[in-house]
């Protein structure tokens, strides 16, 4: 779990993750070749486990997102700053 935390974390945080996986590193075998790479840049992004996804979350933040974007529509049509 926090391996691929770190992962996914890397495109975003590059240096801190990469000092967490330089950690994380020692506990993972050497013959494991998916997981123990010289840096976390060079490990694949983990699959998603379909199972924890929510359907009524998905819908929440579809809904969330709708309202940001008209919300930035309108204010953009009265120019409006966003301060």
């Amino acid at each position: 779990m926090l391996l691929n935390t770190t992962t996914l974390m890397a495109c975003i945080t590059p240096f801190i993750t990469e000092h967490f996986y330089q950690n994380l590193k020692n506990g993972i075998s050497k013959d494991n070749k998916d997981l123990y790479q010289e840096s976390v840049h060079f490990l694949q992004i983990p699959d998603p486990d379909v199972k924890l996804i929510d359907a009524t979350v998905e819908t929440r933040i579809s809904r969330m997102q709708s309202a940001i974007e008209n919300g930035r529509l309108i204010r953009e049509r009265k120019n409006l700053n966003l301060r």
